[in-house]
């Protein structure tokens, strides 16, 4: 298990400054989210309410994460000493097991595809994703090197799945978007995983000898940015791409509707003529 030797007062600072900035963040996110969404034509908005509810649920998560970095650590004739409440990054899974089948659900439900072709990609991404955090999970819990190897390794199995959904079978869908579309959904998708990337490099790291109680803050620095990018950037990335799906939608039905009054006027036109 992943637990952290007692930091200095910097890294302990650090630490509160880095989680109580993210969980600020992830609510100013949801906020904006909430405030943005009359933009958003009626058919796209239960992407942004998954969105909504993932960085609500993160910025929760913070918060509790800052009250027990808080409490874990007692500053005692000068010196910083565990207080006995425990501190460890396998309190972040909680956060994760919720938000990710979400936030790939919102990912998948921008896109026009059949019911049945929705239902099956989101059910395999977001079990695969479930798996993958599962199994990840039960490898943190692992005191021994050769056990969260092997556990870390299995959890990137459905990672590569679900990598491969993603790329493979939405690329097939993506071809019926426009180009505006295509792109800027090309561009979220690349920002969500490329910010994963990060928790596995993480979750390795002990595994090489790393003693993380004089890094302690810049830890949390670090998977807070991660977070901020994988889910409050990646948010707004979503909502480009269904705003834009709402100007084309929009713009779709004013053709329509002025190709219908045109019928009409025609219509009339030969009635009155007759």
């Amino acid at each position: 298990m992943t637990e952290y030797l007692v930091p200095d007062l910097a890294q302990y600072h650090l630490g509160l400054v880095a989680l109580s900035f993210t969980a600020g963040a992830m609510l100013l996110v949801g906020a904006l989210l909430w405030l943005l969404r009359p933009t958003i034509d009626a058919a796209y908005r239960w992407p942004m309410t998954l969105m909504n509810l993932v960085v609500l649920i993160a910025g929760a998560y913070y918060i509790l994460l800052h009250g027990v970095w808080e409490r874990a650590f007692a500053f005692v004739n000068g010196q910083f000493a565990p207080s006995g409440a425990p501190f460890s990054e396998s309190l972040r899974y909680s956060d994760w097991l919720l938000t990710v089948p979400l936030m790939l659900s919102a990912t998948l439900l921008t896109l026009d595809v059949g019911k049945s072709k929705l239902t099956s990609l989101v059910a395999r991404v977001a079990g695969a994703s479930v798996l993958m955090l599962m199994l990840g999970f039960t490898g943190e819990m692992q005191s021994d090197s050769g056990l969260r190897l092997a556990w870390g390794l299995l959890s990137l199995a459905p990672l590569a799945y679900m990598i491969a959904v993603m790329w493979l079978e939405v690329g097939s869908v993506l071809r019926l978007e426009s180009t505006r579309v295509r792109t800027l959904f090309v561009r979220t998708r690349l920002v969500l995983f490329s910010s994963w990337s990060f928790y596995p490099v993480m979750f390795f790291v002990p595994l090489l000898g790393v003693q993380l109680g004089n890094l302690a803050g810049f830890v949390q620095v670090a998977y807070s940015l991660a977070d901020v990018v994988a889910k409050g950037l990646f948010a707004f990335m979503l909502y480009f791409v269904v705003q834009q799906k709402t100007n084309e939608l929009q713009a779709h039905r004013a053709k329509v509707t002025e190709a219908k009054q045109g019928a009409e006027q025609s219509g009339a036109s030969a009635y009155a003529q007759y």
